[in-house]
């Protein structure tokens, strides 16, 4: 569009400077008047005079406010008119202004999207089986929207990222995979790919794990130590507990011999274990009955 001039036909130079009355003269004659209330002392006596000297004076300087008012009342006519030409004029250049902006932005956004969706391509190319821990927003460089980055640049920085990536993740299980707190490396370093960050939690991770250690080896060294100094009493050997008197119950046999009486008698047998149950057993093997009574 065509540049526009704007053309003031108003004589601005008619306009007063200075906004003439009787200001010198006022205020000598009120400082004159007045000097006699600077040490003032209300008595009983005038103290009537006091308060209507008070009702004059509140008078004067109202009056004075309300032509204060007057003259700028006046003195702002043309202005306030001429304010209220200008803020029209801003509100029809702001329309035009605002649909550009929106048309602007629809095509810069575009532009971030389209830059955004070929770098994502471009990492699902090349990322493989690092994707769960090298993720694109984690390694894109924050910057990556900005006009000066050129996308075969960060397309490069991409790749970096995930070598880097591969490298760290690689020191640490050098370092940390045989100890029991390597998962809790590992994830603290998935947070933000943070190499300094896992060592850090590494080194307190391993100092809790040695502190530990430390304070149990102590606890074991003052209970033995606890156990040397304390006699041990000697083992309590269990009283001897009678037999219980068992009677075996009469054994049934195979018949006796047909038309050979039948008799009974006691006796005591004295002998080893051995020979007692190989008694026992030729009784059995030749059909006498017997009951045991044991003591």
């Amino acid at each position: 569009m065509n540049q526009m001039e704007i053309i003031t036909t108003t004589d601005l130079n008619s306009i007063p400077r200075v906004i003439e009355w009787n200001f010198e003269d006022l205020k000598t004659e009120l400082r004159s008047q007045l000097e006699v209330y600077k040490n003032l002392t209300v008595t009983a006596d005038a103290i009537k005079v006091a308060k209507s000297d008070r009702a004059n004076l509140n008078k004067l300087k109202t009056a004075v406010e309300e032509h204060r008012k007057e003259i700028k009342r006046r003195c702002l006519e043309p202005y306030n008119v001429f304010e209220a030409q200008c803020k029209e004029l801003v509100g029809i250049i702001s329309e035009p202004i605002n649909a550009i902006d929106e048309q602007v932005k629809v095509f810069e956004d575009k532009e971030k999207q389209d830059k955004y969706d070929a770098l994502k391509a471009h990492y699902d190319s090349v990322v493989g089986d690092m994707a769960d821990t090298a993720k694109l927003d984690l390694i894109i460089n924050p910057k990556w929207a900005n006009k000066t980055n050129k996308l075969e640049d960060l397309k490069g920085e991409i790749e970096d990222q995930i070598d880097r990536v591969k490298d760290e993740l690689k020191k640490l299980a050098d370092q940390y995979s045989d100890v029991p707190y390597y998962a809790a490396i590992v994830s603290k370093y998935k947070e933000a790919l943070n190499y300094s960050a896992a060592i850090v939690l590494a080194t307190s991770l391993k100092f809790e794990q040695e502190q530990e250690e430390r304070r149990k080896k102590k606890a074991e060294e003052a209970l033995k130590a606890a156990q040397a100094a304390t006699p041990q009493p000697a083992p309590v050997q269990p009283e001897p507990q009678p037999e219980p008197v068992v009677v075996e119950q009469p054994v049934q046999q195979t018949a006796p011999i047909v038309n050979e009486p039948v008799g009974m008698v006691s006796f005591t047998v004295k002998g080893t274990k051995s020979q007692i149950v190989a008694l026992r057993e030729f009784m059995k093997k030749k059909g006498i009955e017997y009951a045991v009574i044991r003591k």
